[in-house]
């Protein structure tokens, strides 16, 4: 993705949203006990915006999700095919890690969606957190050229 200039900043901002929500401001790595959304870094803080994220649009599908670990990619199409309109990629339904970072990256990267269908309403979960807005406005004030934004 190199030399995609494009491309290759969307996959650093997918890239950016895991340590954003992975890092020790949103997880616990020394927890030995976990009551909230046990990771493989650690135990998700009670208001952390992973946690957040995976009750509102994750738990609602119960046993039939990708579990946090899912990495299967043949477990991950058929989820996204039997929901292919919540996602705003087929990798966003890997697990809610992965679709997290990659609304992240979207709503970095598009402007602000209408409506309310599944994918409007998790962009818009990053939307209503004044801490993401600032960090999307910093990364396409930054990559404004590359990203063909200036104009």
């Amino acid at each position: 993705t190199s030399d995609d200039p494009p491309q290759l900043i969307a996959t650093l901002i997918h890239e950016y949203a895991h340590i954003l929500m992975l890092g020790t401001d949103e997880v616990d790595p020394a927890a030995t006990s976990c009551d909230t959304l046990e990771l493989d870094e650690g135990c998700a803080h009670g208001d952390s915006s992973l946690l957040a994220f995976e009750r509102e649009f994750w738990e609602p599908y119960g046993d039939s999700a990708p579990d946090l670990a899912n990495t299967d990619a043949d477990l991950t199409w058929e989820f996204y095919l039997a929901h292919e309109d919540d996602f705003v990629s087929d990798y966003a339904a890997t697990n809610a890690i992965e679709d997290a970072a990659e609304t992240f990256m979207t709503f970095v990267l598009e402007d602000e969606p209408s409506g309310d269908s599944v994918i409007a309403r998790k962009i818009e979960f990053f939307w209503a957190s004044p801490e993401h807005v600032a960090i999307r406005e910093r990364i396409r004030a930054e990559f404004a050229d590359e990203l063909g934004l200036v104009g």
